[in-house]
């Protein structure tokens, strides 16, 4: 079993181990000992009810599994008192502003029962600290103006504002509550008790998207020096906010702390995919530990398989896609085939799976940015070629078929592209094969991208 890992993750990485505002996408989250028992969540494919999502907690004496309930969490568990504390996805047909999803507080005792829905108020995340939960509330409408900080007792009780700002990412230690303020963008801490408020670092924090992670006595996270470039480098702090040490210039997430030395997954931005690094509390030695290692694409399924996707719809057509590097999923083993995709991360899967690589031009500021300009020579309709923020949007199934009926030399948009897919045998559609059942309007999930590579490679296409 890992160690705890607290985090958030950013949404081009599909998100995360505990994600903010989005759907469930996380194989697991968070892992607390009490008493003897290692509670953790996980979430895998549910079919027909035969699911591996649910809250868990494992004797460390016997390995006993007690499995506590089978819901589809959506960020970290908290255990305290009697109680573990979760959230889990709202019931709703729509996806807010920003690609927001609301979630409820739930609760249910150490034994599996007494479960309940805290309050019926939707959040985007929470942290339980004591006897209080502090919490985003929920709008779908203005990242900014909405989603203000909240707190309430862990009964549900005493609910007020907790400060004035706005913010969607957030994590707690200590009795400190650190989160991303919406109005700045920048890194702040303040104490349970909604005293102290103090800013931790100068860069700039992408509010929904960015990284907030504490491991041991360290935060990390990630942000640009500008505001606009959309250039997040990872950076970790003490949880005072002294002694700031630059680890990548890409997207991160820490692993462990011993001693001197921090563990952590960088990303590498050519191949698109971490590696297990490790560097020193002062910013020296920095060490890459673990090289990927190559597989034969002739292979059949040859990659090891990830630990998310038996029996999913899309199982083969992911082991193809790793056995031939097109995705190689997360660090801790996991696919996440239902996660959403952003706009930037098809285009990279899919002009890597047409292998456009030794063409596309030097990287500039961010990691996609030499894929739109491949995309923008061939007036492929993304949105992200003239907008940062729609680069880490997610997409439509309408888009993706406008950018693979472009690709394949078609101009055609809005349901004319659909129906060119359909014809063209790269899409099945989602609820049949129509335009109406292509369901166009409809964010695509990792494991959809993939199968609509696959499907498009057979059937023909060709960059």
């Amino acid at each position: 079993m890992k160690k705890w890992m607290k985090m958030i993750l950013p949404a081009a990485l599909a998100v995360t181990i505990a994600t903010a505002a989005l759907p469930a996408q996380e194989a697991q989250a968070s892992i607390i000992s009490s008493s003897g028992w290692e509670y953790y969540n996980l979430n895998g494919y549910a079919d027909e009810g035969d699911s591996e999502s649910g809250i868990y907690k494992e004797n460390e004496a016997t390995g006993e599994v007690v499995k506590l309930t089978g819901e589809w969490t959506t960020g970290d568990i908290y255990v305290a008192g009697d109680w573990v504390y979760y959230t889990v996805m709202a019931s709703h047909d729509y996806i807010g502003g920003e690609g927001m999803v609301p979630s409820y507080m739930m609760r249910i005792k150490q034994d599996g029962t007494g479960k309940e829905q805290i309050s019926q108020e939707e959040i985007n995340t929470m942290a339980v600290e004591g006897d209080w939960i502090v919490y985003s509330a929920y709008e779908a409408t203005d990242k900014h103006e909405g989603n203000k900080l909240m707190r309430m007792k862990t009964d549900g009780t005493e609910v007020s504002p907790f400060t004035e700002d706005s913010a969607v990412l957030l994590v707690n230690k200590d009795g400190w509550i650190y989160y991303i303020n919406a109005a700045d963008e920048h890194l702040y801490r303040v104490k349970i008790d909604g005293t102290g408020k103090t800013r931790l670092a100068d860069e700039y924090s992408n509010i929904l998207y960015g990284t907030l992670q504490i491991e041991d006595d360290l935060l990390l996270y990630t942000g640009s020096q500008d505001q606009e470039s959309g250039n997040n480098a990872s950076y970790v702090i003490r949880l005072d906010g002294s002694g700031k040490i630059k680890i990548s210039d890409e997207e991160s997430f820490l692993e462990s702390v011993d001693g001197e030395w921090i563990y952590y997954y960088d990303m590498d931005p050519e191949l698109y995919n971490f590696f297990y690094t490790k560097i020193k509390r002062d910013g020296t030695g920095k060490t890459r530990l673990e090289e990927l290692a190559p597989v034969d694409p002739s292979t059949d399924h040859a990659a090891p398989a990830f630990t998310d996707v038996s029996g999913h719809w899309a199982e083969n057509a992911i082991a193809w896609a790793k056995d031939w590097e097109i995705s190689s999923g997360y660090p801790d083993g996991t696919f996440r085939p239902d996660s959403n995709v952003s706009e930037e991360e098809f285009l990279k899967m899919f002009l890597a799976a047409f292998g456009v690589e030794d063409e596309l031009g030097d990287q500039a500021v961010r990691w996609s940015d030499a894929y739109y300009e491949f995309a923008a020579d061939r007036n492929y309709p993304v949105l992200g070629g003239t907008s940062t923020d729609a680069k880490s949007r997610f997409v439509t199934r309408q888009s993706v078929a406008e950018i693979m009926a472009k690709a394949d030399g078609a101009d055609v948009l809005g349901d004319r592209a659909v129906q060119y897919l359909l014809d063209m045998g790269y899409s099945e559609g989602k609820n049949g094969a129509t335009v109406e059942g292509y369901a166009g309007q409809d964010t695509l999930t990792r494991a959809e991208a993939i199968q609509f590579i696959r499907n498009a490679m057979e059937n023909g296409l060709e960059i």
